[in-house]
């Protein structure tokens, strides 16, 4: 059975930089990083390839932030696997900060879930077998989860593009290409095509 390759769980006040790091799966790993408590999680300049479950699995229990930075996370499309994951625990909320990362062939590319407010800007997610981008809210209460998606390309995603999920999501994009995707809210060469649908998912 597989294990994951970093299990991050420091102090209250602690922050955690990974740097350089290369972590292989083999199709047998769990998550490449998981994330459980501290303060914040920095990764720059890793490669996360072939696990079976999330590339990079944020699920704080308390306030904690996450930046990740020129990293490659792919071939991460075993089971439910996903190239990042933002989900905090009942108690915690999260605040992440993606820049300059290639999301490529995992089963979701990157999901924000309850209480977790993302920005993405100037990354690329293609070719994941769900969908690229999803804003994800259980509970119906506006602003529970909040993605920013700026000067990216979203593309050949077999799911949406990107996907505002649940009465509490809110997904903005600004300055983006989105093509070639399976699903809906997506922009030109998609089946089918579809328009942002307010007020969930605005186009700046």
């Amino acid at each position: 059975m597989g294990v994951s390759g970093i299990i991050v769980n420091a102090g209250d006040k602690d922050s955690v930089i990974l740097r350089g790091l290369s972590i292989d799966g083999q199709g047998l790993g769990i998550d490449g990083i998981r994330f459980v408590n501290g303060l914040s999680l920095t990764v720059e300049n890793c490669e996360i390839n072939r696990v079976t479950e999330k590339g990079i699995n944020f699920s704080p229990q308390g306030n904690s932030q996450l930046y990740v930075k020129n990293t490659v996370i792919r071939n991460n499309n075993f089971n439910a696997g996903a190239g990042i994951l933002i989900q905090p625990g009942d108690s915690g909320s999260a605040e992440a900060t993606i820049n300059h990362v290639q999301i490529e062939r995992n089963a979701i590319g990157i999901e924000a879930d309850n209480h977790s407010k993302v920005s993405i800007r100037d990354s690329e997610i293609a070719r994941n077998s769900g969908d690229g981008v999803r804003a994800r809210s259980t509970v119906d209460v506006k602003g529970n989860v909040v993605v920013n998606l700026v000067g990216s390309l979203v593309n050949l995603n077999t799911g949406s593009g990107v996907k505002a999920d649940g009465g509490g999501a809110f997904l903005r994009i600004a300055g983006m290409s989105i093509f070639d995707n399976g699903g809906n809210n997506n922009n030109s060469g998609n089946n089918p095509d579809g328009a942002p649908t307010p007020p969930t998912l605005s186009q700046q």
